[in-house]
């Protein structure tokens, strides 16, 4: 069997199923975020998001797309499939919010869920405060889906030693959550290129502020009408 169709054997493995409320599976890996002290993924890495991401978020915390997401601009010669045009020549990344004002250092900055629990002289101690409806880039880390199979200690990983351990990892759930993703993005690069063709037009004149919430709003919309993403129960 080919490299690729091993892969995509892999991952079209049956796996859990969402629950009724469209939440995703968690792997119960016995090792991982919660072995962390640091929190450095959450400084470090300012993550991607796709539509359904952005709608199971907005549902699991009750917050507007904007309070969630933000568009970054990228230099158009680093732009993939995945880049957003708002009707200028520029192309932007659709990313989790941080805080801090832009331009600052990365060092400044980090995820807008990051929650400090810190108190009195214990160390730092930081966690995310959206886990269970982490966006999937998230939820992944730092697994990567190989020809091997699921490989959870990745070159990508900044955890502390020991924090993962590919006997300990849930590779069943792993799986699924890449094939789940892979599904994910493909659907949102699917919209962003049907945007992308009527955005000089549609958008023209407008202020900026004012096409990224009509970007944010027909995301949404798309991925509601389409079923994706989280959806919450009567």
């Amino acid at each position: 069997m080919q490299p690729e169709a091993f892969l995509q054997a892999l991952l079209a493995e049956p796996g859990p199923e969402v629950d009724a409320r469209g939440a995703l599976p968690e792997a119960r890996s016995r090792s991982g975020c919660a072995t962390c002290p640091t929190s450095r993924c959450c400084v470090v890495f300012h993550p991607e998001l796709t539509g359904a991401d952005l709608v199971r978020l907005m549902h699991g915390r009750g917050l507007a797309a904007g309070e969630i997401a933000e568009l970054r601009p990228t230099r158009g010669d680093q732009a993939g499939p995945d880049a957003i045009h708002l009707g200028d020549e520029r192309a932007w990344d659709l990313r989790l919010r941080q805080t801090g004002a832009r331009g600052e250092t990365a060092e400044s900055r980090c995820c807008a869920f990051l929650v400090d629990l810190s108190s009195g002289t214990l160390p730092p101690a930081r966690r995310c405060g959206v886990y269970a409806h982490r966006p999937m880039v998230c939820r992944l880390f730092p697994s990567e889906a190989t020809e091997l199979g699921v490989m959870v200690e990745t070159p990508e990983a900044i955890c502390p030693p020991g924090a993962w351990s590919q006997e300990r990892a849930d590779v069943a759930t792993l799986g699924w959550l890449h094939r789940r993703a892979r599904e994910e993005r493909a659907r949102f690069r699917d919209f962003v290129a049907r945007w992308n063709e009527d955005a000089r037009t549609a958008l023209a004149g407008r202020p900026q502020p004012e096409r990224v919430t009509m970007f944010l709003d027909a995301l949404v919309a798309d991925v509601r009408a389409s079923g994706a993403g989280a959806q919450p129960s009567k």
